[in-house]
């Protein structure tokens, strides 16, 4: 800010925040800006801890919530600008200041909780700057990672570019009109093998409705914004927010606000971060993912066997628990995890929804039974399953014996789920830059597929380090062949051109529960199953699902579950030049 601070006064709430709200209905700026602050408490588990970071602390804002509210010991501040520590004159013992580069920082003692509030493109700088992008925010990322506690938190806040060439953006500030800031793929490109993303949100509504709010204030005190700091700063500063309230309801500017865990052990990305030249939808050669042979090798071992240990819909992917929820009740938490979809997708009384890796159809059913869909389209390349949807005879459903690879529709959709799907995507043993094609032809179709504005609903297993190749070899040669888990990374970066991210969980934990559900379903099925099987195919699914809820107890495998929303003029396939 290098304005005087009666201009922003002018402009900003009574806290002095200069980034986005949390709005709900009936608020004043001000009472959205502190419900902001009180959501990167939550995203960080900051409160009630004894030492957190504030970093880029702007106006200090947030540090006196952390204190007064949230019952936070003590606070250190980090901020590159000398102006702020003086504008914010706090004079209490318990706030620290440091006015350093990161890489000049060395805390006496590790941090419970970081938080960061659209500060990413100060403390990591895109231009002119010591560091160049990819590596200024890999060293933000390193010094977070080194600063924390085993198992802290860091809460960030950071304006993202979706990579679409339909608009762009006014800039960081009026003094920046260039600058850039990152994709969310360069973001996890940076944070990989440092952090797990457990949830994100796209907070863009929220900043465009503060930049509308801040316009308002600054146009009715045009007089003291004039006299404060001139007539021309006030014009490029209306002007700005006026671009700024654009840019975040189009196409090609997001507000995320991102939870992440420091990952103890950290790993190393298995490529170079940020620089290497993505590949195009041609990339991907002939992988089409599992082949229908090696699905049907575990999905047609039997609809009896399967119906011993999963629950009554027959649904074989994570379920969605809630703390209350008994482990007998595996039904109800799996119906909630459909119901999460379906409304988060808009697929609630959609014309024509598309289904793939539709498993024992318990989604197509919930969907024109329960939420109104008028027809849904529900592919599988099991024949056991094609059979198992058929007997219900539902006319609004058509269920194909199909590859999502094959399919040819002949009208747009309004909504796709893949739920479990990903996973078959990709083969083992390819390369960085071949798995990241096979996701981004899988991504592209899934564009092509969708009605403007639609959304796709995933759900997959991932690794979650960077490192290729972790996926259980047990449970590739034995359980699903052919198939490899995607990392957030690569699906990141797969899916930039045609979808921007609009929600992401990371439920692993879930995960660990439903697999020791099933396990215990099993056992206590176990003559009936040997019966059907044999007892050596028991003992191997018995074992996969107890190496399964291991890779998720430990943090080795992720579940993450993401809506995304089509970019309706999807950027180009190849870089800008001069990053090839």
């Amino acid at each position: 800010m290098s304005l005087s601070p009666a201009f922003y006064a002018v402009w900003l709430d009574a806290t002095r925040t200069h980034s986005a709200a949390h709005w709900v209905d009936g608020d004043c700026l001000e009472d959205a800006q502190r419900r902001k602050l009180d959501v990167l408490v939550e995203l960080a588990r900051a409160a009630g801890s004894e030492r957190v970071l504030d970093l880029g602390c702007g106006s200090g804002s947030l540090l006196t919530r952390l204190i007064d509210v949230h019952r936070v010991a003590a606070v250190s501040k980090l901020t590159l600008s000398p102006a702020e520590p003086a504008w914010m004159a706090i004079g209490d013992g318990r706030i620290e200041t440091h006015n350093l580069r990161l890489e000049e920082f060395t805390p006496p003692m590790p941090f419970d909780a970081a938080l960061c509030g659209d500060a990413l493109h100060c403390l990591a700088p895109c231009r002119g700057a010591l560091w160049p992008p990819p590596l200024g925010r890999r060293l933000f990322f390193e010094s977070c990672h080194r600063w924390l506690k085993p198992g802290g938190r860091l809460a960030l806040e950071a304006i993202v570019r979706v990579p679409s060439p339909a608009a762009t953006w006014p800039g960081l500030s009026p003094s920046e009109p260039g600058s850039a800031p990152p994709t969310f793929s360069e973001i996890v490109d940076a944070a990989t093998g440092l952090f797990d993303i457990e949830r994100v949100f796209d907070a863009s509504r929220d900043y465009e409705q503060t930049c509308r709010a801040w316009l308002s204030r600054l146009e009715h005190g045009r007089h003291a914004a004039v006299q404060a700091a001139g007539p021309d700063e006030y014009i490029r500063y209306t002007q700005w927010l006026e671009g700024c309230a654009l840019a975040f309801r189009g196409p090609s500017t997001a507000l995320l606000r991102i939870a992440m865990r420091r990952i103890d052990r950290p790993t190393r990305p298995s490529h170079p971060v940020a620089l290497a030249d993505a590949p195009s939808v041609a990339d991907t050669g002939s992988f089409r993912g599992a082949s229908a042979r090696a699905l049907r090798f575990h999905y047609d071992l039997g609809n009896d066997f399967f119906s011993l240990w999963l629950d009554e819909g027959m649904l074989y992917t994570s379920a969605l628990w809630e703390d209350a929820d008994r482990d007998d009740d595996l039904a109800t938490a799996q119906r909630r995890k459909l119901d999460w979809f379906v409304a988060r997708t808009g697929a609630a009384a959609a014309a024509r929804v598309l289904d793939l890796g539709c498993g024992w159809g318990a989604l197509a059913q919930r969907l024109v039974t329960v939420h109104g869909a008028d027809h849904v389209v529900a592919l599988t390349l099991s024949r056991a399953q094609v059979d198992w949807i058929a007997r219900a005879r539902n006319p609004r459903i058509e269920v194909r014996c199909e590859n999502w690879y094959d399919h040819q529709p002949d009208r747009a959709y309004d909504a796709i789920l893949a739920i479990g799907v990903v996973e078959s995507a990709a083969r083992p043993r390819l390369t960085h830059r071949e798995r990241v094609g096979a996701y981004r032809d899988f991504f592209s179709r899934c564009h092509r597929w969708l009605r403007p504005g639609a959304y796709l609903g995933v759900q997959t297993s991932a690794l979650a380090s960077a490192q290729p190749g972790e996926f259980s070899p047990f449970i590739e040669q034995h359980i699903f062949p052919e198939s490899e888990f995607p990392t957030l990374g690569e699906l990141a970066e797969a899916s930039g051109p045609f979808f921007e991210l609009v929600e992401l969980r990371n439920d692993r934990e879930h995960y660990e529960r439903t697999c020791k559900v099933w396990l215990r379903r099993l056992r206590q099925r176990r003559r009936e199953a040997a019966d059907l099987v044999g007892t050596e195919t028991l003992r191997r699914y018995e074992k996969y699902l107890a190496i399964a809820a291991i890779g998720f107890h430990t943090g080795r495998q992720d579940l993450l579950r993401m809506i995304f929303r089509r970019i309706d003029v999807p950027a180009a396939e190849s870089h800008p030049p001069g990053l090839r």
